[in-house]
């Protein structure tokens, strides 16, 4: 800088939210971008109720952001295992019950 400030160059300087932002003959110059506040997530889906996951049984079709549509191949204690239809794989995948439904992971 010392370098451009001797042959002429014009520089105006300002210090907002602990960076520099100048301006040099046409160009800006800035630091470090502005932080901006994390978007909360919201559930696209309505929450689900407890009747609603009293009324799952096997062969109940649920959806999955990810994995798509897919159908209950059982149900336990803790855990639900789902069959998506466009798995390749074709293999059962296993979830958190009910956890993974209030998370809104799985939605009916």
């Amino acid at each position: 800088m010392n370098e451009l400030a001797a042959n002429g160059a014009q520089f105006t300087y300002k210090l907002e939210g602990g960076k520099a932002t100048g301006f040099k003959a046409g160009w800006w110059l800035s630091g470090y971008p502005k932080k901006t506040e994390p978007k909360a997530l919201e559930p696209e889906g309505p929450a689900i109720t407890e009747d609603d996951l009293s009324k799952i049984e096997e062969g109940t079709q649920v959806f999955h952001k990810s994995f798509g549509y897919g159908e209950v191949v059982s149900i336990g204690s803790d855990r639900i295992a789902v069959r998506f239809d466009n798995d390749k794989k074709k293999k059962e995948r296993e979830f958190m019950f009910p956890s993974t439904f209030f998370q809104g992971m799985l939605q009916l």
